[in-house]
């Protein structure tokens, strides 16, 4: 990103990218912050932090794929419960059922 982006952008700011560390790879931030200006509306500096959120983010994904894979389970067990009860296998879920079953 060069100055001139960075400075087109509002005085107040909140971004999220990523981050190539020397020793630890990609990492994610999330940087908060403002810019100073001087009174003919030069930068100063920027005052703020930048947070690290690369386990964060990581966490949320495999929270995300273990509830991928524990609504398929359950759909499969809902699935082998209906057919020990008689319902055929390929019988259609309706719209109903699967809210009931929240499918």
């Amino acid at each position: 990103m060069c100055w001139d982006s960075i400075l087109a952008v509002p005085p107040t700011f909140r971004i999220g990218l990523p981050l190539i560390h020397h020793t630890a790879g990609i990492r994610d931030i999330h940087a908060i912050g403002h810019a100073v200006l001087d009174r003919s509306d030069r930068l100063v500096e920027f005052v703020g932090t930048v947070i690290d959120v690369s386990e964060r983010k990581r966490a949320k994904e495999e929270l995300a794929e273990l509830h991928r894979g524990t609504d398929e389970s359950l759909q499969e067990c809902v699935m082998q419960i209906l057919v020990l009860n008689g319902v055929a296998a390929d019988t259609p879920i309706t719209p109903r059922l699967g809210r009931i079953l929240r499918l």
